[in-house]
């Protein structure tokens, strides 16, 4: 098993073969694939690992905190923030589409 380090060209090498397994994030993934117009490669559910997503302030605006936590969990509980994820992840596919080139094979 080798590690290769995350970059264009390794969506192009587990789409010819050269990669097994690709870890990665999945709007990342999805984002990548489209646009390169791979059709080879699938995302796998559920996730390997899930976890928490943190924002993170300067010191200067610590105060802040509570307030941005307390508007992040209203939000959330509202479904606001799953709501922004999904209209900004349509606008990624819709410009992975407009800006997407078949993948080089000389690029892997």
């Amino acid at each position: 098993m080798s590690l290769i380090r995350i970059g264009f060209p390794l969506f192009l090498q587990a789409s010819k073969g050269r990669v097994d397994v690709l870890l990665d994030d999945y709007n990342t993934t999805i984002f990548n694939i489209r646009r390169m117009r791979i059709d080879n490669l699938i995302a796998i559910e559920p996730p390997l690992v899930s976890g928490p997503t943190f924002h993170l302030l300067n010191s200067k605006h610590q105060q802040l905190a509570d307030q941005l936590n307390s508007v992040l969990a209203e939000m959330a509980a509202a479904g606001r923030i799953r709501q922004i994820e999904d209209e900004v992840m349509q606008e990624f596919m819709r410009k992975a589409d407009q800006e997407g080139q078949p993948a080089n094979p000389s690029d892997a």
